[in-house]
């Protein structure tokens, strides 16, 4: 079904795009996925990774594909809607890799991992890593991941919720080695950080055994350090192909962008040089992971780049000290941190921020993803399927992917953290 919204109204909008059965093609996994299973062909099945592609627990680290999957329900007699070149099939074979940070895992069969406070999508010394394993144990090892999982967001599988994406392979790297996807296999203590030699172990992987090479476009999905790995990464694919990226939480500001809020408040490139550090990673620069460093990379690099943050930023702001219930003096200096965020945003091609205080990484869940809207828009991309009133990532995507514009930016105006009230709950 189908919603027509005739007048901008935040409550009907978020009202008919929740209550849609059309969304519970992606989000039944993660909603309820014992009472709601998936059919299988839907599913992103889980590929082991051989060692040296550890988790910080030594455990072998893994990867998830799905085929396209517009023939799932076909009946006898019924066109290839995949097959490259065909009248019902696709004009070129697209690939999305994402490599996940904190994200939740939709599974299928299983319970999801809890919520988790917001902090911070790496640890930098052992008492960090100890909090980190004992919070968040799927994010230290494979042992808690499902065999299959059902991938959302730009990665939803349901034509009707997500039509400009839906025949896309997907691939979805879990994070295991809370190092920003840069270790090399350093150790500290109990530790092992392998994350750039896992995710090149997966692209090596999909290139031998799931046809990677040849497709015609791929889309990498990551934070700060995949963006600081895209060359090693487009190096490992043929010229032939045709690579983007989208840098999802990417915007982590510099000492000159920020001050710690109070006394025990730690600035991001604090803890990502004190992490770099701890994962013996030497070939990566604190500068090149954060802004404006990151920033100036992203503009001069051969790979385009979208940038996705959102302005309130939950976990870097819980880091350099601030109160989740603010004081006067708190709202004053949030209101400063979401304008570097803006800035930032807005100084790379393409850009989206939303007024929202989580989650910091926007690509793989469905809230964020096609239910958060940045009115007005500024720009609307060609050929795009959707309410044309807003801003969403999901128009972002089209637009960055298709090459319907040179640069495109949906960024908040409002600098009160809850101003946009289609931020996820």
């Amino acid at each position: 079904s189908k919603a027509t919204v005739s007048v901008l109204n935040w409550g009907d909008v978020l009202s008919a795009m929740r209550a849609s059965p059309l969304m519970a093609v992606c989000a039944a996994a993660a909603a309820a996925a014992a009472a709601l299973p998936i059919p299988a062909p839907l599913l992103a099945d889980r590929y082991d990774l051989a060692a040296p592609a550890v988790c910080n627990d030594g455990s072998a680290a893994a990867y998830y594909w799905r085929n396209c999957t517009a023939n799932w329900d076909n009946g006898p007699g019924s066109p290839d809607y995949c097959a490259k070149g065909s009248p019902a099939g696709v004009a070129t074979t697209d690939w999305v890799i994402h490599f996940a940070q904190d994200d939740q895992l939709s599974t299928n069969g299983g319970a999801n991992p809890p919520p988790r406070p917001a902090r911070p999508t790496w640890c930098w010394d052992d008492a960090t890593c100890a909090a980190r394993r004992a919070d968040a144990p799927w994010l230290t090892s494979s042992a808690p991941l499902n065999g299959s999982i059902s991938p959302g967001g730009l990665m939803c599988a349901g034509p009707e919720v997500n039509p400009n994406f839906y025949k896309n392979i997907v691939a979805v790297v879990p994070y295991c080695s809370s190092d920003l996807w840069v270790g090399t296999g350093g150790t500290a203590g109990r530790f092992t950080f392998a994350g750039q030699t896992i995710a090149l172990a997966a692209i090596d992987a999909m290139l031998a055994t799931k046809g990677l090479g040849a497709a015609d476009n791929v889309v990498f999905v990551g934070g700060p350090g995949v963006m600081a790995s895209l060359p090693a990464l487009a190096a490992r694919l043929p010229k032939t192909v045709r690579v983007r990226a989208v840098c999802d939480g990417c915007v982590f500001l510099g000492d000159d962008q920020v001050e710690p809020f109070a006394p025990h408040g730690v600035t991001a490139q604090t803890a990502v040089a004190a992490g770099l550090a701890h994962w013996g990673v030497t070939s990566v620069s604190t500068e090149a992971l954060v802004w404006p460093g990151l920033g100036k990379a992203l503009r001069a690099g051969a790979v385009p780049v979208a940038a996705q943050h959102p302005l309130f930023d939950a976990a870097q702001l819980a880091l350099l000290g601030a109160p989740a219930t603010p004081t006067a003096a708190a709202a004053k200096y949030t209101a400063a941190f979401a304008d570097r965020i803006a800035a930032a945003l807005t100084s790379v091609p393409f850009g989206y921020g939303a007024a929202c205080s989580t989650p910091t990484t926007a690509f793989a869940a469905e809230d964020p993803y096609f239910n958060t809207f940045v009115p007005p828009a500024p720009q609307r991309g060609a050929g795009l399927r959707g309410f044309g009133f807003n801003a969403s990532l999901d128009t972002l995507s089209g637009v960055f992917m298709r090459g319907a514009a040179p640069s495109w930016h949906a960024v908040d105006a409002c600098r009160t953290a809850g101003c946009n009230p289609s931020c996820p709950p």
